[in-house]
C-alpha cells in the first residue's frame, strides 16, 4: 500500500447508499477519511489516513507522488463521491498559489477517476461537524471521533479530511441542491474577489 491508513473499521453487512471519499489537501502531505452513507442515512467509519511526499522533493515530483498514491487510494476504495476543501484565502500568496496548484492536482486525479467531485469551504465542514465554523482542530477531532464512533482520535490532517466527507454526508437533499446553487454563483461572492486580490498581489511582488 503506497499511503498510509488508520482506524479502519470492520462492520457487518448493510445497505448502503453512496461511499464518500473526503480530502484535505496539501502539497506535501494530504488527509483523507472514507465513510459510507446508509440508506437510512446513517454515516459509518470506513478508513483514513495520509497521502504523504517527502519535502525535499520538488512540487513536481511531489504532486506527481500525491496522485500515484491518490490513484492507489481510490481503487482499494472505489468511492462514489470525492469532497475536498475549498480555496481559502491564506496570509501567504505564495502558499496559496501552491496550495492552489495541488489542490488542482488532486481534482485532476479525482475527476480521471470517474466519480462526482464535490468542493466545500472549511467553515462550513465546521458548521456542519461541531456546531460553530471556527472549531480548532483538535475539536474537530474530538467530534468526528464522537459521530463516527472512533475509539482514537485521527491525525488532524485525517480528522480535517473526515469532517468534510461527514458533513457532505449529513446533509439533507435540500441542502446538497443549494450547496450546488451556491458552486455555480461563486464567482460573484466576496471570498473570490479576495482570492483574487492575493493572485495580484503575487503577480505584483514578481513584477
Amino acid at each position: 500500500m503506497m499511503f498510509s491508513a488508520f482506524g479502519r473499521t470492520l462492520r457487518r453487512r448493510v445497505r448502503l447508499k453512496k461511499r464518500i471519499l473526503g480530502i484535505d489537501p496539501g502539497s506535501h502531505k494530504c488527509g483523507w477519511g472514507i465513510i459510507d452513507v446508509t440508506e437510512g442515512g446513517h454515516c459509518l467509519h470506513v478508513d483514513n489516513g495520509l497521502l504523504q511526499a517527502t519535502s525535499k522533493e520538488s512540487l513536481a515530483k511531489r504532486l506527481h507522488i500525491l496522485c500515484d498514491q491518490l490513484q492507489a487510494l481510490c481503487r482499494e476504495y472505489t468511492p462514489s463521491v470525492a469532497v475536498i476543501e475549498n480555496v481559502f484565502v491564506h496570509r501567504s500568496a505564495k502558499s496559496a498559489l501552491i496550495l492552489g496548484q495541488a489542490r488542482g492536482a488532486i481534482l485532476v486525479e479525482l475527476s480521471r477517476a470517474g466519480m462526482e467531485v464535490v468542493e466545500m469551504a472549511s467553515t462550513q465542514a465546521k458548521l456542519q461537524v461541531a456546531g460553530h465554523g471556527r472549531a480548532t482542530k483538535a475539536q474537530i477531532a474530538d467530534r468526528v471521533s464522537r459521530h463516527l464512533g472512533l475509539s482514537e482520535r485521527p491525525f488532524e490532517d485525517a480528522a480535517d479530511a473526515l469532517a468534510i466527507a461527514l458533513a457532505y454526508g449529513m446533509q439533507s437533499p435540500l441542502q446538497l441542491r443549494n450547496q450546488a446553487n451556491q458552486e455555480r454563483s461563486g464567482s460573484r461572492s466576496p471570498s473570490n474577489k479576495r482570492g483574487r486580490n492575493a493572485w495580484a498581489e503575487l503577480i505584483q511582488s514578481r513584477s
